[in-house]
């Protein structure tokens, strides 16, 4: 809490390069590059998200023949959400794709795929390079590391550059370690190969 009794305002942040976003990234209707990174992000949030939380009662209340919110009775409407008709105060009004949502029919329509633009699922990439790259040390998979490991190099390069999953930090770490492995498996089974040939018989 600062000096004023007001709580600060949320800190939204890129989870590949944790750069901080600026309040003119947020809720745009289009894909915007990243300050720090250039991913191509789109941040839609609340807008009370960025007000903190005292700003909440800030909402008149509602006065006798005034339309109050759905969610919230007490706090006057100040829109109509463009899915359902419900009246909306500012806390559950969000503007998503040039429309007025509130939170049940964003969530109805992430569930159901109506929106393509917005994102709930990513790939984690580093995750699965990392499992290929440790199938090997496993003893009954030790074999198929010969083309484990070259497909997991591939895999990391073909993969440095997509975006992490939703809540992780910075993919390329387990990208880099899965890397090091696999390099690491076709030094032990190239030395393997040459002892092999060289062997005297």
């Amino acid at each position: 809490m600062n000096s004023s009794g007001m709580e600060e305002k949320a800190s939204i942040r890129c989870d590949r390069c944790q750069t901080e976003f600026g309040p003119d990234l947020l809720n745009r209707p289009e894909l915007a590059p990243c300050p720090g990174c250039s991913s191509l992000v789109q941040i839609m949030v609340f807008p009370v998200l960025l007000r903190g939380n005292a700003s909440v009662n800030s909402d008149a209340p509602v006065d006798l023949g005034e339309a109050g919110c759905f969610f919230h009775p007490e706090k006057k409407a100040s829109v109509v959400c463009d899915g359902c008709g419900r009246f909306l105060c500012s806390l559950c009004d969000m503007e998503f794709d040039g429309k007025r949502l509130c939170p049940s029919c964003l969530f109805s329509s992430t569930t159901k795929g109506k929106i393509q633009s917005l994102e709930v699922q990513r790939t984690r990439h580093d995750r699965i390079a990392l499992t290929m790259a440790l199938a090997p040390l496993i003893p009954l998979l030790t074999i198929f590391g010969v083309v484990s490991a070259p497909v997991t190099l591939y895999y990391t390069i073909r993969h440095w550059n997509s975006p992490g999953g939703l809540v992780s930090r910075n993919p390329r770490i387990g990208l880099s370690i899965a890397m090091a492995i696999a390099i690491l498996e076709l030094i032990v089974f190239g030395a393997m190969i040459i002892l092999i040939i060289i062997r005297p018989r």
